[in-house]
């Protein structure tokens, strides 16, 4: 393929064997590859995020060249801290839709400690490289032979034309009759067309069309603002409606196109108040009226509108962790909790069909983890079983048909029909799928949501604050729940991948995993360390001690779902954990030597729990410390006075947490003894603490990396 000097990066080209499609955000793979007659393969076509396309085209303007890592951060992320992670997560995404790998380097080039390269042919044709060029049919000549053949073949051609014809009609007669028994076919999606909708600098997310799918609304957050925005699906206009310093949660069109009702969070004497409001959309202004203030409740999910006046959404009061169905009526505010599955299944979602006259609800299993699907009739009160998956994290939508479900976790998208036959859509993206919903009967819209999660730690010293982070583990995947051996020479953590979480230990360069799990239906906990070379793991009702030298393992079962490792106790040789039974959470100690399990404190929603010097328990509710006492009461020990605590960890004098206070994030330290609390450093706000050395002379830290744009998949017809 020959080597074009000049590309126009607006317009689609091709990288070696591939398609590329700047505008729509797609890669696609073809067969052959040649200056005339192109055709790329569209079921092969990749959706990848915006960030990774503007990564490649600003290599293919320096094509061959060297671009510098710092020169690629500038230009993609200009308002963003200095992070080479997300430029290598960008070029490993790359290498992987474009056929190529770190070794090979064929397509990108990397020059260690300066930048990369495309190394790669381009091309970019004159004319639509779709379109297959044919011979012109019009002033060319036909040979003697071959007008004879045709004068022969004639009363025979006519002869199947008529045929044909009748064929046709009788086809066309089938699907007619077809579509008038069945006026919404279940959707395919198996060929489909991509449109990314929106994809700013800021996050996002929850896309819904209006009702006649003029309009898409949407949130986007940042700097701790919400905003709630407007999208004319023909001009592809975007207008600001609403901005707001309370977190907006969702929304709900209503029947009219021109008003939404969505809910904002608010604490008022630590107590949540979800605010109802109204948004009415004219041609001159934007009109907000607050409706009501639901309070009772610590979760409110996203609503649905029934007739335009019946919101429902799953909700979860302070003494329990079950959600239950909601049903409030926005003219009388009369509330209703609706509780139409067993208390033995655990509501994850819900989705109100579109005529308001069933529930969908997906419930998981306690101790199998499956995820059950069922259809309520909010009328009759009668409760369908449609489907079970081994699958986490379902979210169910309802197609127009008001039969149809979409269902969609983090990485993919299926279809259940009314007659319970299960089907892909094809859609391949590296992103997560968040919010997927129908948006009228032949698209979906969806968030894509690009998460890399790295480890970092500072070195702790109360005199002087860190400035400068050590990367840890610095992958392409979602790292987190790291822990510190007690001489802080071995870090221990989750990698979190597609379908897959693995347990890793990382010493110095050196790493090897210890254990994977199936994270659809085995969840995998946070590590604890017993020793410098043993340590815990909680895999759904297993704990497994490991011998991180060996890798041997030693299985307990536990009959109660283990949610979090709280503290090894050398002396007594027993596990302070916290574990869910009977929609109830504990603080208990498992003994290994026994293999028991004993209650000593039952843990409210509202609060988190933690284990001090491995031997008192601190339980923190509403920004506050409390001490449990011997007698099983709560002590105050500090008002933190902040506006959020975002995490904490126990250490051997006391605790260190992160919190929010008027938009800063900052890491404190609680001395026990003392009854003291001291401001340690600021944090940066993409960066969230998850360990402290036992020597309390380093922190560990999560540093999150999130971008969220939104899009849509339309069926189309194969001609």
């Amino acid at each position: 393929m020959a080597v074009q000097k000049t590309i126009n990066i607006k317009k689609p080209f091709w990288l070696n064997d591939y398609y590329i499609e700047p505008e729509k955000g797609l890669i696609t793979r073809a067969d052959e590859c040649s200056e005339k007659g192109i055709v790329p393969l569209s079921d092969q076509a990749v959706l990848v995020e915006p960030k990774v396309m503007q990564v490649l085209l600003l290599l293919v303007t320096h094509h061959t060249k060297l671009v510098s890592q710092e020169d690629i951060f500038t230009a993609i992320w200009p308002r963003s801290i200095y992070s080479p992670s997300s430029i290598q997560r960008c070029i490993a995404i790359l290498r992987k839709t474009l056929g190529d790998d770190a070794k090979t380097q064929s397509v990108i080039k990397t020059h260690p400690k300066r930048g990369y390269s495309l190394v790669a042919n381009v091309y970019q044709p004159e004319s639509d490289p779709r379109s297959v060029n044919e011979k012109s049919e019009i002033g060319e000549a036909q040979s003697p032979n071959k007008q004879v053949i045709t004068l022969f073949l004639s009363p025979l051609v006519d002869y199947w034309k008529s045929i044909t014809a009748i064929c046709i009609l009788g086809i066309s007669l089938y699907f007619a009759v077809r579509a008038y028994w069945n006026e919404n076919p279940t959707p395919a999606f198996q060929q489909v067309a991509l449109e990314v909708l929106s994809a700013s600098e800021e996050d996002e997310y929850f896309p819904r069309f209006s009702p006649d799918l003029r309009n898409t609304a949407y949130i986007k957050e940042s700097d701790d603002i919400s905003s709630l925005w407007l999208r004319d699906n023909q001009s592809k206009n975007h207008q600001l409606l609403y901005t707001s310093p309370l977190p907006i949660l969702s929304f709900a069109w209503l029947g009219n196109n021109q008003s939404l009702i969505f809910t904002e969070l608010d604490y008022v004497d630590d107590s949540a108040h979800f605010l109802i409001k109204r948004l009415r959309i004219s041609d001159s202004s934007v009109d907000v009226q607050l409706l009501h203030t639901i309070t009772g409740f610590i979760y409110l999910t996203d609503i649905y509108i029934a007739d335009d006046h019946m919101l429902y959404a799953l909700v979860q009061s302070n003494d329990s962790y079950n959600m239950r169905v909601l049903q409030f009526d926005l003219v009388t505010g009369q509330e209703t909790i609706l509780s139409p599955l067993e208390e033995t299944l655990t509501v994850r979602d819900m989705a109100l069909s579109q005529d308001g006259h069933h529930l969908a609800l997906v419930a998981e299993e306690t101790r199998s983890h499956q995820q059950k699907v069922f259809e309520y009739n909010i009328e009759k009160k009668e409760l369908t079983h449609r489907i079970t998956l081994s699958a986490s994290l379902i979210r169910v939508s309802w197609h127009p048909d008001n039969k149809t479900l979409l269902l969609s976790d983090t990485q993919q998208m299926r279809i259940l029909d009314s007659e319970g036959q299960l089907s892909q859509v094809n859609y391949t993206s590296f992103s997560q799928i968040q919010d997927a919903s129908f948006a009228g009967p032949n698209q979906i819209v969806f968030s894509l949501v690009t998460r890399d999660a790295d480890i970092v730690s500072y070195p702790l010293d109360k005199t002087k604050p860190a400035l400068t982070p050590l990367d840890v583990v610095n992958s392409t995947q979602i790292d987190h729940s790291a822990r510190l051996s007690p001489l802080g020479k071995k870090v221990a953590y989750v990698s979190q991948r597609p379908n897959t979480r693995q347990l890793f230990i990382t010493s110095g360069s050196k790493e090897r995993e210890l254990i994977s799990s199936d994270s659809s239906s085995m969840p995998l906990s946070a590590p604890l360390w017993q020793s410098e070379t043993s340590l815990f793991v909680a895999v759904g009702e297993k704990l497994k001690r490991i011998d991180t030298q060996s890798g041997n393992t030693e299985d307990f079962h536990i009959e109660a779902n283990i949610t979090h490792l709280l503290s090894w106790h050398e002396d007594s040789q027993t596990l302070l954990v916290t574990f869910k039974q009977n929609d109830n959470v504990w603080i208990g100690r498992f003994s290994p030597q026994t293999q028991r399990l004993s209650n000593i404190f039952p843990i409210k929603p509202e609060q988190a729990a933690h284990a001090i010097g491995n031997k008192d328990i601190v339980v923190i509710q509403n920004n506050k410390l409390f001490l449990v006492t011997p007698k099983g009461h709560l002590a105050l020990l500090w008002d933190t006075g902040a506006d959020n605590i975002d995490m904490s960890v126990n250490s051997e004098s006391g605790m260190f947490f992160q919190v929010r206070n008027q938009g800063e994030h900052q890491l404190w330290h609680y001395d026990l003894s003392a009854k003291s609390a001291t401001q340690v450093m600021t944090v940066p706000s993409n960066q969230l603490l998850i360990d402290v050395s036992q020597d309390e002379g380093t922190v560990l830290f999560r540093r999150l990396e999130t971008e969220m744009d939104i899009a849509a998949i339309k069926q189309i017809t194969r001609q």
